[in-house]
């Protein structure tokens, strides 16, 4: 393990539904953080509400970056244990076949594949 993170003294706020990959537990164990003590957590219904739970000082939470890039950059939120952690996550565009010659189908896509070329890390 990389380091303990000392997680007694803060709260984990998170979405009521939320995958295992997304947990604390799960960060922790990509981050090579150990930890001791019980993690306290209140949950949220929408990750809107978690990260402003955050905002506001009720916890820590583990949101993808794409959520809160503004929040980052605004001094609103920081990342207290260091850079982001690279996840095994994947999502997949999905769609009828039917409606793939559908004109709104291919301009979301299009601008989709756009959008992740640009947040590649270079």
């Amino acid at each position: 393990m990389r380091q303990r993170a000392s997680l007694g003294e803060h709260r984990y706020v998170r979405q009521y539904v939320i995958s295992a990959r997304l947990s604390l537990y799960n960060w922790l164990r990509l981050a090579k953080l150990s930890y001791s003590g019980r993690i306290q957590e209140t949950r949220f219904a929408h990750h809107e509400m978690t990260i402003n739970a955050a905002i506001h000082g009720l916890g820590l939470a583990v949101v993808p970056t794409f959520y809160i890039r503004q929040e980052i950059a605004n001094g609103q939120l920081h990342m207290p244990f260091g850079e982001p952690v690279q996840s095994d996550d994947s999502y997949y565009l999905v769609y009828a076949e039917r409606k793939s010659h559908n004109p709104n189908v291919i301009v979301f896509r299009d601008w989709l594949l756009r959008s992740l070329r640009k947040a590649q890390p270079r």
